[in-house]
């Protein structure tokens, strides 16, 4: 597995803020997502919290990679995430031509039903406070702020 390409870390106070750059591997992503999962649970953040946050970037570094970048290993995932105690604050970029997610069919409508696509942005809408594509579509910018007890 290659390491990341850059990394770059400073803390301020309660706030640290990272930026790594991964290539377009799974291996890779699961990597980076354990890595800012147990940032998290340093800063205390619930069971609650760290299973939603696992979720969605689970979801959105494997849309990164294989649908952004099309499992090209010549293009990499720019991740970049702040963090406190209170929320996380991440960012994914990918290289790829990007994506309309008004355009995602709607997967809890009838038709839908058994159709692929649309699943795992709505799951990640329903677990995260924030979801916010740029207009080209291919970057995401996502927030959790942490819940006030542990009701896992």
């Amino acid at each position: 597995m290659q390491q990341p390409k850059s990394t770059q870390s400073s803390s301020s106070g309660c706030l640290t803020t990272s930026r790594v750059v991964i290539p377009s591997d799974d291996a890779s992503a699961l990597d980076l997502q354990d890595q800012i999962i147990e940032q998290m649970e340093q800063q205390s953040f619930s069971s609650r919290d760290l299973f939603s946050t696992r979720l969605a970037l689970s979801e959105l570094l494997t849309n990164a990679i294989r649908h952004g970048n099309r499992m090209d290993y010549d293009k990499s995932v720019t991740v970049e995430w702040s963090l406190t105690a209170t929320r996380i604050d991440v960012t994914i970029t990918d290289e790829g031509e990007g994506f309309d997610p008004s355009h995602l069919p709607d997967p809890t409508e009838e038709e839908n039903l058994e159709r692929c696509g649309g699943r795992g942005v709505l799951l990640v809408r329903s677990f995260l406070d924030e979801v916010c594509y740029n207009d080209r579509g291919n970057s995401v910018h996502i927030v959790k702020h942490a819940s006030s007890s542990d009701d896992a």
